[in-house]
């Protein structure tokens, strides 16, 4: 084919143009991309940056080059041959291709499948199916709907311009014979030459074949039904919709086949009288399918389920059930019964000491505030958060709150923030804070186990030797060291303390093609133009830990409050990971994004170099299994950890909130009691701060849980049932990694026997005469009372609730802790601190017992009522009894047997007498 030198110019030169603009849009993406390669390979994880480089660039290809040539050829074929129109099929293709390219996960995931051996029981399908394989499928149908869509519309409108689709004018009788009488409103018709027909016809078929094997992969969507009285595939959906699917994909065949017989039905005569209305035909009869499909199940749900429910859903409830519990992990969980017993005593508590020297009187907001007043040292240090650990402290098992010392460039001084200053000085934070969880002096104020700066540990365990923190949570600049000025290290009395950072991590900018590269990757002209930097100096990036994780492992669900540990003399983050999926068969979602998770892996950070390490620490997981073979570069078995890392792991709250709230209706698995909801459990609600009620949340304490010997750092919540304040049950999540990691625990206590839940227990605080006369009376001198958590504390067989209090001064932001209330049986009580509140509490049991026995030497002497009245009373004790049960009152149950025992004894004692 020969073009002439003008054409040749006017495809030339847009051309030109085209490159030059996408050259410079494309220049800054290679320099990130060349950015990220230099920050994978400074973690020595390239492999996984590869990985996803060469998935996405196959993507790209593939689906580039698929679209390119299918669209193309339809252009072609339409008879198009001017080069300039084939641009358009090119910018389509190139955005397909981008798209496509972000679905890497979907691709490796379906060709790392790992079988779950579980199956469905609609369609008795691997679960893997599901997770790996159906999403995939979805993608390509997507894909190719669209090409064929594009192709479609660009087809129709070159077949309009080059005369192979026009529309005509039908004309009336009236009107072959005089053109003054033709009107507008003359019907319209289309004329569709040969080539046009069977070019469309063709697309169309196609189009019926890709909706057929849509509507085939349709059917496994039931099984994520919202239908019926649970979700997933329920009566409904397996008597209606599957039908009216099966039915579609038929009739989608059909269509596909008419579609392609109608474009060569110029060659067969019998096919070309009868196939267009044929077409249509079938065409109505699929409409009313796919009408059908949204009236039908409903319809068949209001007159044939409702009447009928429980007995016809009976077996999908079961199905929602059992799924639902092995998709949050519930499928395990160990249920005990426990009857709480009131025989605590000093002596008692004695015995117990680990436990009661652990109970955290601490907040960590109001520790967090007073660690700001007393450990900040300067105005540029802040601390984020407050963590919760244990250590082994002169081989005693104590419970610990520490807190991370980090810079924040924000609380500069205006004159202090220039950028040598929030680049190359103030590089990194400095040391810890770590007091333990019960201990107060007496102004009410922490006593620190490690403070100030340099860090001063109490004991051995806990020397930092390596404070630096030039990876946390609040750091999130860039920063270079090792330059010609040196780092801030920290304050030294009126001086500073300087240093030079000596560690591995970061980028380092030895050519000026690295400097080129940070300066448009990070915006910043300073990069190439500071003469303080030199060929050895290393550029730090992403050093906040949330981002630097999620940068690396984009696939996983990270947990929102890592925790910072000691060991080894260095500083360490754990961040908690999670595998997760919305599309696991039948199982009730939490949210939007999740319906299966798993805590599958630990990350370990070093505060200092940012050196990471992902320990897969779940082998039942299938999804880290296939990460796993994705990724092998990445993950690490959980025997690899270091032991001194291993003994700070911990349950994670995020999962675990996550886990109760399920658990509590989950935990109820016969299919009639669910259906009825009868017995679902909530999280409680507590009085915190200045008398806020909140949700109650997941709090770690040291304890021996009931069956168990050995002291253990476990995670517990309380549940109640729903709309009632009494407790019916605790969980625990077991945490130490030698002592039954990841064991769910569920003590149930018995309906008849009341409990206090949480907010009882905070009423009779507000209830307490003496309590609620001395909250008044600092009220009324101006200071802020704040409430801190109600802990509930198991010993043994028995229960105690602790409360702090604190006491925050009018204009001042520390709070003090100065009170704690114990609550026991139905005795509250407020102390100095724990000693003293047991020994006001023992006082008052001790006390109560003698009155109690010197009324019952009183009752004694009283005359016994008569026979009859007795009678009388039993029977209103026995059908009290009986509306209580109608009412599913069952303390109030419980209460009246108690008082028809009572009775029925007395009336024995009278017949004896008699």
């Amino acid at each position: 084919m020969r073009f002439n030198r003008d054409i040749d110019k006017d495809i030339i030169s847009p051309l030109f143009i085209a490159c030059l603009v996408g050259l410079i849009i494309l220049l800054p993406k290679i320099f990130n991309l060349y950015v990220d390669f230099l920050w994978f390979l400074s973690l020595g994880l390239e492999s996984i940056f590869m990985t996803i480089l060469k998935t996405k660039i196959l993507l790209f290809l593939i689906f580039t080059i698929m679209a390119l040539l299918f669209i193309s050829a339809n252009i072609y074929i339409a008879g198009v041959r001017d080069l300039r129109i084939y641009a358009i099929p090119i910018l389509i293709s190139l955005f397909v291709g981008f798209v496509m390219s972000n679905f890497w996960n979907e691709y490796l995931m379906f060709m790392n499948k790992t079988e779950f051996n579980i199956h469905d029981p609609i369609f008795a399908k691997d679960i893997a199916f599901y997770i790996f394989e159906l999403p995939f499928y979805r993608i390509i149908q997507n894909f190719l709907f669209f090409i064929i869509f594009v192709s479609g519309v660009l087809i129709l409108m070159i077949y309009a311009k080059n005369g192979g689709i026009s529309l005509i004018r039908i004309l009336r009788g009236d009107e072959f014979f005089n053109f003054h009488a033709i009107k507008p409103t003359s019907i319209i018709g289309i004329n569709v030459s040969d080539k046009a027909r069977f070019h469309l016809c063709a697309l169309l078929g196609m189009f019926f074949l890709i909706l057929s094997s849509r509507h085939f992969f349709d059917r496994y969507d039931v099984l994520y039904s919202t239908r019926g009285v649970v979700f997933g595939a329920t009566y409904s959906d397996v008597n209606a919709v599957l039908p009216l699917l099966s039915a579609s994909i038929f009739i989608s065949l059909i269509l596909a086949i008419m579609s392609f017989l109608l474009a060569i039905s110029s060659k067969i005569r019998i096919i070309r009288i009868n196939a267009k209305g044929l077409l249509i035909g079938i065409f109505i009869i699929y409409i009313i399918i796919i009408l059908g499909l949204g009236l039908l199940p409903g319809l068949i749900r209001e007159y044939r389920v409702l009447p009928n429910e429980f007995l016809l859903e009976r077996e999908f409830i079961e199905n929602n059930i059992e799924f639902t519990r092995y998709a949050y992990s519930l499928h395990n969980v160990q249920d005990i019964p426990m009857m709480p017993v009131e025989n605590v005593s000093q002596e008692y508590i004695d015995e117990n000491r680990e436990i009661i020297d652990n109970i955290r009187l601490w907040d960590w907001r109001a520790l967090k505030h007073t660690y700001e007043q007393m450990q900040e040292i300067r105005s540029y240090y802040d601390f984020n958060d407050v963590d919760i650990d244990r250590y082994k402290l002169n081989n005693t098992y104590t419970q610990v709150m520490l807190s991370v010392r980090e810079i924040n460039h924000e609380q500069l001084s205006r004159e202090a923030k220039t950028w040598v200053n929030e680049h190359l000085v103030y590089t990194h934070g400095y040391g810890v804070c770590m007091s333990p969880v019960n201990s107060f002096t007496s102004e009410g104020l922490p006593e620190f186990l490690i403070k100030d700066i340099p860090p001063k540990s109490r004991f051995d365990e806990l020397r930092v030797e390596r404070p630096e923190i030039y990876y946390g949570e609040k750091t999130d600049n860039f920063v270079i060291v090792k330059t010609e000025i040196q780092e801030f290290d920290y304050p030294l009395g009126d001086k500073n303390k300087f240093t030079v950072y000596n560690g591995s991590g970061g980028i380092e900018l030895n050519s000026f093609l690295r400097k080129l590269a940070m300066t448009i990757h990070l915006y910043d002209i300073n990069i190439i133009l500071s003469r303080y930097i030199r060929r050895n100096s290393r550029i730090l990036l992403n050093r906040n830990i949330n981002e630097r994780v999620r940068r690396i492992a984009p696939f996983l669900l990270f947990d929102s409050d890592p925790y910072a540990v000691i060991a080894n003399g260095k500083i360490y983050w754990i961040i908690d990971a999670y595998t997760y999926t919305n599309r696991y068969p039948y199982s009730t979602p939490y949210n939007r994004e999740i319906n299966y998770i798993r805590n599958s892996v630990k990350v370990i950070i070093d505060a200092y170099n940012g050196n990471l390490s992902f320990y897969a620490i779940d082998n039942n997981d299938p999804l880290i299994e296939t990460y796993m073979k994705i990724f092998p570069g990445l993950f690490r078995k959980f025997d690899e950890m270091p032991n001194e890392l291993k003994r700070h792991i911990r349950y994670p709250e995020g999962l675990f909130i996550v886990q109760a709230r399920v658990y509590g209706i989950y935990h109820m698995t016969d299919p009639m009691v669910f259906y009825n909801k009868e017995d679902q459990w909530v999280i409680p609600e507590e009085v915190y701060g200045q008398g806020v009620r909140q949700e109650m949340e997941p709090y770690y304490i040291m304890t021996r849980p009931p069956g168990y010997d050995d002291l253990e750092f476990i995670l517990m919540i309380p549940l109640t049932p729903k709309n009632k304040d009494n407790m019916i049950a605790w969980m625990v999540a077991r945490c130490d990694f030698d002592r039954g990691y990841g064991d769910l625990i569920v003590y149930k206590f018995p309906k008849e026997k009341l409990i206090y839940g949480p907010m009882q227990i905070e009423a009779r605080i507000d209830q307490d005469d003496e309590i609620s006369q001395q909250l008044t009376l600092w009220s009324q001198r101006g200071s802020d009372v704040i409430r801190g958590n109600l802990l509930i504390i198991p010993i043994e067989d028995s229960l105690l609730y602790v409360e702090p209090l604190y006491i925050r001064a009018e204009r001042a932001t520390m709070p003090e802790l100065k009170r704690v209330i114990v609550s026991y049986a139905s005795r509250v009580v407020m102390g100095r601190n724990l000693d003293d509140a047991f020994e006001k509490l023992f006082s008052e049991i001790k006390v109560g017992r003698i009155e109690e026995k010197e009324h019952g030497r009183v009752e004694e002497m009283e005359e016994r009522m008569d026979i009859e009245e007795l009678v009388d009373l039993a029977l209103k004790h026995y059908y009290n009894a009986r509306e209580h049960i109608r009412n599913g009152n069952w303390s109030g149950y419980g209460l009246e047997l108690e008082n028809l025992e009572k009775t029925l004894l007395e009336m024995k004692n009278i017949t004896k007498v008699k």
